[in-house]
């Protein structure tokens, strides 16, 4: 029996934020992804987000080699805040800081 797998990705350069379809497919998803397109991932900046009906961390542990990736509530990705949830909350307000000029009136 062939077993698919479903993902999305949003890459920017060397930025990369895989969306599989579902937590138990997290796993094979980053072997095979990496894989396919010889990839390797940088296991000491890669963590897991996890948004939804049911956002709290599952108990299984995901591995990129040896090293166990962290579960986190929050990720920035491009200047942008991601927060975890029952929907994704997008803070913009870090990079729009950088952007503002100060302006003197006289």
């Amino acid at each position: 029996m062939v077993e698919t797998s479903t993902f999305g990705c949003i890459m920017y350069a060397d930025d990369l934020i895989v969306l599989p379809a579902s937590v138990s497919g997290l796993q094979r998803m980053c072997y095979q992804f990496g894989l396919q397109n010889s990839m390797t991932f940088n296991q000491k900046k890669s963590v897991c987000f996890k948004v939804g009906g049911n956002h709290d961390p599952p108990l299984e542990q995901i591995r990129l080699g040896n090293i166990k990736l962290q579960w986190v509530t929050t990720i920035k990705y491009l200047g942008l805040v991601f927060n975890a949830g029952h929907t994704l909350q997008v803070d913009s307000s870090y990079i729009r800081r950088k952007f503002i000029l100060p302006v003197m009136v006289f």
